[in-house]
């Protein structure tokens, strides 16, 4: 993995942030992977920038917009989004709200890699090569007040996710016959199937 990150000073208040991200991903199992070798590749742009402005003495504003270009050499090109403001009023109280998209990419472990593990039974970990790239919508507001060294904050948050990748149990029925045959587990892992 390789990064390349710059933060510069602009007037009017704005601090411009920007950077670039590659990672490659090399995954060698001979015994574990079809093929023996799972190979996958993203780079990222992005840019962000804050923006902080004073009303007057009682009153100021701070917003933060950014931007992220993903590109994986599986799933193509994403485009995902951020927004946060905040303001302060009088001298303990901080309004906060939020608004960012995700985007995570599944792992060449997580679509490829399949393990066998004894304990107390047989467990089939398989990884799913129909996986869906992880999405996901990310909203927050808060509040905040301080007063003679007491702080209150109290948040709420809903983060909605889509094709989740994370660890699931399927019924024998669903797993490759020839491990089926093989090692007669009691029990399946695998990764979720994506939302059709």
């Amino acid at each position: 993995m390789a990064h390349l990150k710059g933060i510069f000073s602009l007037p009017y208040g704005n601090r411009l942030s920007g950077g670039l991200e590659w990672r490659y991903d090399y995954l060698e199992a001979p015994m574990r992977v079809d093929g023996g070798v799972a190979r996958d590749n993203t780079e990222a742009a992005y840019v962000q920038d804050e923006f902080s402005y004073v009303f007057n003495p009682k009153l100021s504003a701070n917003i933060t917009a950014g931007l992220r270009l993903n590109h994986n050499v599986q799933f193509g090109v994403r485009l995902t989004p951020k927004i946060s403001g905040m303001l302060s009023i009088g001298d303990g109280i901080r309004l906060r709200a939020t608004w960012s998209q995700g985007f995570k990419t599944p792992t060449p472990k997580e679509q490829f890699y399949r393990y066998v593990k004894y304990m107390n039974a047989t467990y089939l970990y398989l990884g799913n090569e129909n996986l869906s790239p992880q999405t996901s919508n990310y909203y927050a507001v808060s509040g905040e007040y301080n007063w003679k060294g007491l702080n209150l904050t109290i948040t709420g948050y809903l983060n909605n996710v889509d094709n989740m990748i994370t660890l699931v149990t399927i019924p024998n029925s669903q797993a490759p016959a020839a491990y089926i045959a093989k090692y007669d587990p009691r029990r399946i892992w695998n990764q979720p199937k994506p939302k059709v």
